[in-house]
């Protein structure tokens, strides 16, 4: 009776805390585009310990959450390298795992880390496709056919299927049933693998390469390995990788030089205007991606800019969408959902 009063106390404890941390970090993001540690190490520290005290009775239990919270650390780190998301995004997650209540363990087990991730990215992805629809619609027209109907992106979207399909078959053939049990977890691995495919194509572009993917075509067809799987996971990573193009034509946003802040994340177009630009500090290289986001120096620098020979009332940066909020509705998501199932 008192494990369960025990139990009961760190829920409703934790969820008080999930609710007022969602409040605190979406404001946060929204007003200062940042996660501060000041923020989520007194906060994970709480969660941690508070954990460990009631789950002292229940070494079952903890040793779940502990494993949970080792998961979604790694996770976490692999999406930040893979610059999914900017290492605040990694903080606050971890940060939320950390006052995971303890019937959520019990219910879900490590496959909660799974579950939330999965609504959190679903809701961005329904967000991001839906924005670049209405902005679509609006008028703004920056769709590059030309980009995707060419052969480099063919072979891509060749190389990617292929990929995808060769691990499916080979996690079925050496894990058997344990790849239907654990289907959650191989589904977010594979995701993964496909993100370092695409950010690492260029090695995959290589002829030999090629050879292979065809002679694994060849086995399939006479292996009797079912095709309709093969097609449908074609399908599957094409549909993807569309989506993910379609939102890209939209990735971008025209603003006054003088709003510009540090943390913005800069176009290509926009740093080859500073090229023949004599003014000090100013940004010169961009991959369009967290990692190279300003600092305050160059911001003033850009301020500066404008007012010099070949300076421009406006600039394009790269749109950044605070992906705090996402998480903090998935994660509520989650939770509401669970609560009833």
């Amino acid at each position: 009776m008192l494990k369960v009063y025990n139990m009961i106390i760190l829920d409703s404890l934790m969820m008080t805390l999930i609710l007022f941390m969602s409040v605190i970090f979406c404001v946060e993001d929204i007003k200062n585009k940042k996660i501060y540690n000041k923020l989520v190490v007194p906060i994970c520290a709480i969660g941690i310990v508070l954990h460990i005290i009631f789950g002292l009775n229940n070494c079952s239990i903890l040793i779940e959450y502990l494993l949970s919270l080792l998961l979604i650390i790694i996770i976490s780190v692999l999406l930040y390298y893979f610059e999914i998301w900017a290492g605040g995004d990694s903080k606050l997650v971890i940060a939320f795992m950390t006052c995971i209540p303890f019937w959520c363990i019990q219910k879900f087990s490590y496959f909660s880390v799974i579950y939330i991730l999965i609504i959190v990215f679903s809701i961005s992805f329904i967000y991001i496709i839906g924005e670049s629809l209405w902005l679509c619609f609006k008028g703004e027209n920056n769709l590059k056919t030309k980009d995707i109907f060419n052969i480099n992106t063919i072979v891509r979207m060749f190389v990617y299927s292929g990929i995808y399909s060769l691990i499916r078959f080979v996690e079925s053939f050496l894990f058997g049933n344990s790849y239907i049990t654990f289907n959650m977890i191989f589904y977010m691995l594979n995701i993964f693998v496909l993100l370092f495919v695409r950010k690492y194509d260029y090695l995959f572009m290589k002829k030999k390469i090629l050879y292979c993917f065809c002679i694994w075509g060849i086995y399939v067809l006479f292996r009797g390995f079912r095709v309709d799987n093969v097609v449908w996971n074609s399908i599957f990573v094409i549909i993807l990788f569309m989506c993910r193009w379609f939102a890209e034509q939209y990735n971008y946003q025209e603003i006054k030089t003088d709003d510009v802040k540090e943390g913005m994340v800069l176009s290509y177009m926009t740093v080859s205007f500073f090229q023949k630009s004599k003014v000090k500090s100013l940004p010169v290289y961009t991959q369009e991606s967290i990692k190279t986001r300003i600092t305050a120096q160059e911001a003033e620098s850009i301020h500066r800019w404008k007012t010099s020979k070949y300076g421009k009332d406006t600039i394009v940066i790269v749109r950044k969408i605070p992906f705090a909020i996402f998480i903090c509705i998935g994660l509520i998501a989650f939770l509401g959902i669970g609560a009833f199932i």
